[in-house]
């Protein structure tokens, strides 16, 4: 996948959002302002799942397999898979280049909204039928990132 962000995407990306979200929780508050700007970037959350959607296997699973391969290919995480099928997708990110970028900020919980919120965004984006569990993340100081992805079988009767 071509469009996959690299990590100087990632980057870039935080210093421009790191000092405007400050800003405005200092102006807004905190919940105000985490509220918009997770409002504001669900919008290009998006349009990343309605990317996926292109994507050549006709499964949304498989779309979204391909996808997080993608991003591994670019550096930008290590996935292990645990479960790949058309109604189940289970695999654990063990490193993530955002994590490890935003911890070192000491940002975490900045990043866990730039980063980690938007899959809620994504996700229906691909396909509306996806339901998507993460009981943990690296961003939160988990020891791996958890995703569970289910997807009912398509009813082929007419």
């Amino acid at each position: 996948m071509d469009d996959v962000p690299g990590f100087e995407h990632i980057k870039a990306q935080a210093a421009v959002l790191v000092p405007l979200f400050k800003l405005l929780r200092q102006e807004l508050g905190t919940e105000r302002a985490n509220d918009l700007v997770v409002r504001g970037l669900s919008e290009w959350a998006r349009s990343v799942g309605k990317l996926l959607r292109q994507l050549p296997p006709e499964a949304p699973l498989a779309k979204l397999k391909l996808g997080i391969e993608g991003l591994d290919a670019a550096g930008m995480q290590e996935t292990q898979f645990l479960q790949s099928s058309a109604t189940r997708l289970d695999y654990n990110v063990r490193r993530c280049r955002a994590a490890e970028l935003y911890r070192s900020l000491g940002l975490e919980e900045l990043g866990y909204l730039l980063v980690c919120k938007l899959d809620d965004s994504i996700m229906p984006a691909l396909d509306e039928k996806i339901s998507f569990v993460r009981d943990q993340t690296l961003m939160q100081g988990a020891p791996y990132c958890t995703f569970r992805f289910t997807r009912p079988k398509d009813d082929t009767r007419d």
